[in-house]
């Protein structure tokens, strides 16, 4: 495409300047070129105009290099252990065999079915750098890449449950600073040691919370939080056991609840669950003090949410 532009905007060139040339010196001496001489450049003129004109329109010409996932070779399907995993309806990886590289792909299908979860540990302490996950996948399991050598990697956008230490000790998280850790668009959890009374604005743009986000070691420190409206999951026990947690601002964009999410938080006593929210897990408000609670088209609630 950029060489037939290219050759476009040449031949483009040479035409009008041929067109100068012919008009200053004349193609036969008089100062003057024919009408039927002007007439050919003039066309093959708007031709090569038209030409770049449809180029651009069709976005032959661009400003910015899309981002095109580069093509890699497929990962041999025996590098990989898996299983089938009836909840998810899809096959599970539960381990990687394959030998150190540099790159792997993990396959959208085995034996015809999708791939839906990364396991427990199944990529523990491999020695590859880069991963390239399937957007068949919806969810990440406990460590999944624990301790290995991973500094790239995209979570799919089809994923909605993460567990919030999936990738902890990797090269990724090494690099991380401390605080919120956020890896593509899930928010995973707080890298070091919360502050006392610390109030957490989600930046806007997370459409995850992971599975246990606010880690047993920061469930006295975290006060307050505000989920924006670009997220759509609060996961499994994310905000399980923060004591002190008095206010929570959730989004309208959030359709799932999961189980536990806000379990053991004693100190809430209030809060707004948007019309947007169609599932709320078991015991998800379990053990708080909610003494008002405003909900209203929520579609499948579990019986035992509040209790």
């Amino acid at each position: 495409m950029k060489k037939r532009i290219l050759s476009l905007l040449l031949m483009l060139i040479l035409t009008l300047a041929t067109a100068v040339v012919m008009t200053g010196c004349g193609n036969s001496g008089s100062g003057d070129i024919t009408l039927e001489e002007r007439n050919r450049l003039q066309a093959e003129n708007d031709a090569l105009r038209a030409e770049l004109n449809a180029l651009e329109g069709t976005g032959g010409i661009t400003t910015q290099t899309p981002a095109v996932e580069p093509s890699i070779a497929e990962t041999p399907l025996s590098y990989f252990t898996h299983a089938f995993n009836s909840y998810y309806g899809g096959v599970v990886i539960t381990g990687y065999n394959g030998s150190d590289s540099v790159q792997v792909r993990v396959p959208e299908t085995i034996e015809g079915i999708p791939v839906v979860l990364i396991g427990s540990g199944a990529f523990k302490d491999a020695k590859i750098m880069t991963v390239y996950l399937p957007e068949t996948l919806q969810a990440i399991s406990h460590f999944a890449f624990g301790n290995s050598q991973i500094t790239k990697i995209t979570i799919p956008s089809n994923v909605t449950n993460v567990h919030h230490d999936a990738f902890n000790g990797t090269g990724w998280y090494r690099e991380q600073p401390e605080g919120l850790l956020i890896l593509s668009d899930v928010l995973l959890g707080w890298k070091g040691n919360m502050p006392r009374n610390t109030h957490i604005d989600i930046p806007y743009g997370v459409r995850v919370i992971a599975e246990r986000f606010v880690s047993e070691q920061n469930r006295s420190s975290i006060t307050s939080i505000v989920i924006p409206d670009s997220v759509t999951h609060i996961g499994w026990q994310a905000f399980f056991g923060s004591h002190l947690l008095t206010s929570v601002v959730i989004g309208n964009s959030v359709t799932h609840i999961e189980e536990e999410a806000f379990s053991g938080n004693y100190s809430l006593t209030g809060i707004v669950i948007p019309d947007s929210v169609t599932y709320i897990g078991d015991s998800a408000f379990w053990g708080t003090s909610l003494d008002e609670v405003t909900q209203q088209k929520i579609l499948n609630i579990n019986p035992n949410a509040f209790d």
